[in-house]
């Protein structure tokens, strides 16, 4: 299993404003039920350069979901959550508990809509030794979700 990360740095000339893009890929095999989550988390303050500086997306959780489409089986659906973690304690056990956030800041960057370049791959390579659609049980070897804020 691979899993990739590509970040780009957007700015929107018109508006003016700066953007965060994130583009998972994860090669691994996947059944057309299967539902996958990225998760991004931004941790804490001790990124500030010094004491005039603040972290941007300080404690912030970045979660991009992808699952089939079943009304259009070759196109998977995205969806982004903004979230943080908080300690909880309940019966004196502590435990790091998901959190939705008020305002939802990340959004869906890109659309699986393209016939020539679809988020679902399948690569007989994959396996050793090839096989087409693995028995019919996978349906993709790569999968690809994209947020941006």
């Amino acid at each position: 299993m691979t899993w990739t990360i590509n970040s780009y740095g957007l700015y929107n000339l018109d508006l003016g404003v700066q953007y965060i893009a994130l583009e998972h890929i994860l090669k691994t095999p996947i059944l057309a039920t299967d539902n996958i989550m990225f998760e991004l988390k931004f941790l804490g303050s001790q990124v500030a350069l010094n004491s005039t500086q603040t972290a941007l997306m300080n404690y912030d959780v970045a979660r991009c979901s992808v699952s089939m489409n079943t009304a259009k089986t070759v196109q998977w659906n995205q969806a982004a959550k903004d979230g943080y973690y908080r300690n909880v304690v309940a019966s004196g056990v502590t435990t790091s508990t998901y959190f939705n956030d008020v305002k939802q800041d990340w959004s869906v960057w890109k659309i699986d809509e393209d016939p020539t370049a679809p988020y679902c791959k399948y690569a007989k390579e994959f396996w050793t030794p090839n096989k087409e659609k693995y028995l019919n049980i996978y349906e993709c070897t790569e999968i690809k979700c994209t947020i941006v804020r």
